[in-house]
């Protein structure tokens, strides 16, 4: 008589068992692909705001070198006008010549310029490549897209069978109770300030309220 009961509370504990590893099976194997998938999403957006900062590493080297290549571009022509200016020798070609101290200033004149001219080509071209050099710099060291490795990738996965690897309260653990893997506490919402200005701003508020209670004592 009594081996009917204790049959059916076997039958019952098993079911029930059965149901909550089933039911805390499924929960895993529903977790680990967001938790990945949550890995993934983070290390994009990471990506995507390196990304950006690469873009202006190109931007700022882009704009320093176009203008080099420009200074550099009018000097050339400074130089051929020089170079035209000078191959005559002298003022005056086609009628008499002129005294001989402005033909001396005039050639002193045109070979300064080329000599400030080439000293302008030569320093556009330095700092044209200055800025090349520099972003290389920065692209390949200080901005590198933050590629996980294989073993960040191999931490960040997990496999169906590390469900047997849990805890047997865990596995059989009754749904709507307190376990280890509760939600965290989620932060203050930031209104995008740092730590030091918002302790700036509540120190001049404190100082501002200590001062009005004291205009009012006062009146």
């Amino acid at each position: 008589m009594h081996s009917v009961p204790a049959a059916a509370a076997a039958a019952g504990t098993a079911y029930t068992g059965k149901w909550l590893f089933d039911y805390n099976r499924a929960n895993f194997q529903y977790d680990v692909p967001q938790r990945f998938g949550r890995y993934m999403t983070s290390r994009g957006m990471l990506n995507t705001q390196v990304g950006q900062y690469r873009q202006d590493v190109h931007g700022i080297a882009e704009l320093t070198s176009s203008k080099m290549d420009t200074v550099q571009a009018m000097m050339t022509l400074t130089l051929c006008v020089c170079a035209a200016l000078s191959d005559a020798g002298r003022i005056g070609m086609h009628g008499c010549a002129p005294p001989q101290w402005l033909c001396a200033l005039y050639s002193g004149h045109i070979y300064t310029s080329i000599l400030l001219c080439g000293t302008a080509l030569w320093l556009g071209m330095h700092g044209s490549l200055r800025a090349q050099v520099a972003a290389t710099s920065l692209l390949t060291r200080k901005v590198r897209l933050p590629i996980p490795s294989m073993a960040q990738l191999d931490a960040a996965r997990s496999f169906g069978s590390a469900f047997e690897q849990q805890k047997l309260g865990d596995q059989f653990r009754v749904p709507f109770m307190r376990h280890p893997e509760d939600a965290p506490d989620l932060p203050p919402a930031s209104s995008g300030e740092s730590e030091e200005d918002e302790k700036k701003k509540e120190g001049k508020e404190g100082k501002e309220g200590s001062s009005d209670a004291a205009q009012k004592c006062e009146g």
